[in-house]
């Protein structure tokens, strides 16, 4: 191996000690000659190899030089005289260090922690708290920077670390049949989120200001369950990622029997595991529309997902079903389903009065009466709509459905 420059340092193999680490910043040498022990007269032994493990040179040879047009990091084993010993010899170019995020700033979920990581080897970390080493945990929410540096120059990099914006409830805005998604606000997040994108089901819906607190998700007659997400804004228009916990709103089935009972089937309410709010019970619930007040009629635990009682409960107002959530801090908050048709006057009559069989079914079920006949199934979405008159036959696949004729539902079971 030949030496490839005038710009080279010299170094006995006796001035290095086994397992050494020779370190030299880019320009400061063009190569290295390393020489065998002066005081041995046998010609040595040497192996020098690549980053990657390749061989450069392998064989008997008084020296050998390396140079930066060769790489930036050496393996070398010497063996002369007896005496083995292997080192590195690493040409450190601090020009190619990279900030350590690309980023200006990451979010991160409120009351949890993230880890800030920087992994250049043969560089010193300072950050800006005084810790040093590669890895620091961030509890609150600020600006931090790190101070990377070695004997070949130093470079900063400073980031901001933010709480993302957290769902506090997703429910039935029970006046005008909107989904509302709630989040509570801070004055510290307001100093940094100027408005709040929300997806309904992963698909982007709109935004509405931070400071606003809510959004409300325009879905018309719509009331199946949905799952909601929270995206912050900046000012500078920079998005949180699409990580916040979601939550999700409550769909309820109401059908009446012959009997005048009342009967509501519903779903448990998306909560991504760790959020924070968690379900404890569900309450049955009379709304009334004049005085805009809530009367809870029973509560039952939070696996039970149907309830049956008499419409003479609710009095001419609305059924609603609401989920009650801890919201780890001994608080409880409610996120309400959709609403029932007005009550008053459910009853079946002669007028109104239709038949449905056989229940359960196998694969079709008659339907005798005369007016509207809507098929809906378990999820909300229409089946059939058309006009009866007399006895009609519907084939449907096995699942639940609600047959409506007249304003009067009932339930069906396809096995």
């Amino acid at each position: 191996m030949t030496n490839y420059a005038q710009n080279y340092l010299e170094l006995s193999i006796t001035q290095i000690d086994d397992h050494q680490e020779l370190f030299y910043c880019d320009g400061q040498y063009d190569s290295i000659r390393f020489l065998k022990d002066a005081t041995c007269q046998s010609n040595p032994y040497w192996i020098v190899s690549d980053i990657d493990g390749g061989s450069l040179f392998e064989g008997y040879a008084n020296q050998v030089s390396i140079s930066q047009e060769m790489g930036n990091y050496f393996d070398i084993y010497y063996n002369g005289c007896g005496v083995g010993k292997g080192f590195t010899v690493i040409f450190f170019d601090f020009g190619e260090v990279e900030e350590p995020w690309a980023e200006d700033c990451v979010w991160k979920r409120i009351g949890e922690s993230i880890t800030l990581w920087v992994g250049w080897e043969n560089v010193n970390n300072e950050w800006s708290t005084g810790a040093t080493g590669d890895f620091f945990t961030v509890i609150n929410p600020g600006t931090y920077w790190v101070h990377m540096y070695n004997q070949c120059g130093e470079l900063w990099d400073t980031i901001q670390v933010r709480d993302n914006v957290e769902i506090y409830r997703a429910t039935i805005d029970l006046e005008t049949n909107l989904n509302k998604v709630t989040w509570q606000t801070t004055p510290e997040q307001a100093e940094y989120i100027s408005e709040v994108k929300a997806y309904r089901d992963g698909l982007l819906v709109g935004t509405a200001p931070y400071e606003q607190g809510y959004f409300l998700d325009a879905i018309g007659s719509d009331n199946a369950a949905r799952n909601y997400q929270l995206v912050g804004v900046t000012p500078e228009g920079e998005e949180c990622p699409i990580a916040s916990y979601e939550k999700g709103t409550i769909h309820t089935t109401y059908y009446q029997d012959v009997n005048n009972n009342l009967n509501m089937t519903w779903n448990i309410p998306y909560v991504e595991e760790g959020a924070q709010g968690m379900l404890t019970y569900f309450q049955i619930c009379k709304y009334d529309p004049n005085t805009d007040e809530i009367t809870v009629v029973d509560q039952v635990n939070a696996s039970i997902t149907d309830y049956t009682c008499g419409v003479n409960q609710f009095d001419g107002g609305y059924a609603v079903i609401a989920a009650v959530f801890n919201d780890g801090k001994g608080l409880e908050e409610l996120s309400f389903s959709n609403l029932t048709t007005d009550i008053l006057g459910i009853g079946e009559n002669a007028e109104t009065a239709f038949r449905v069989y056989p229940n359960p079914a196998k694969d079709h079920v008659t339907v005798e009466g005369t007016g509207i006949l809507t098929v809906t199934n378990a999820l909300g979405q229409t089946i059939l709509s058309k006009e009866i008159d007399g006895k009609t036959t519907i084939d449907l696949p096995q699942g639940m459905y609600f047959v409506k004729l007249n304003g009067i539902t009932r339930k069906i079971v396809v096995e």
